[in-house]
C-alpha cells in the first residue's frame, strides 16, 4: 500500500466510524477549540520574540492549523 492509498484508507475508516464529522467550523465547540489553540500559539510566539512573521519563511504543516518557523 503506498502513502496515498494509506491516507485514503484511514479517511474512509474514519468516515465509516462516524469520526471527524464534528470537526467542522460551524460546530461551536470545534470553533472554540481552534480559536483557543490559535490564541495559545500566538501568545507563545510573542513570548519567544516572534512578533513579526512577515520576513520569515513559514512551513505550514498539516491542515493549516499549525506552523513551524524555519
Amino acid at each position: 500500500m503506498n502513502e496515498i492509498e494509506r491516507i485514503k484508507y484511514v479517511y474512509q475508516k474514519r468516515k465509516v466510524a462516524g469520526k471527524g464529522k464534528d470537526w467542522i467550523p460551524f460546530n461551536k465547540a470545534c470553533f472554540y477549540s481552534w480559536s483557543q489553540r490559535d490564541c495559545a500559539v500566538v501568545e507563545a510566539l510573542k513570548k519567544n520574540g516572534f512578533s513579526e512573521l512577515g520576513s520569515m519563511k513559514i512551513l505550514d504543516v498539516g491542515w493549516g492549523k499549525y506552523c513551524v518557523i524555519l
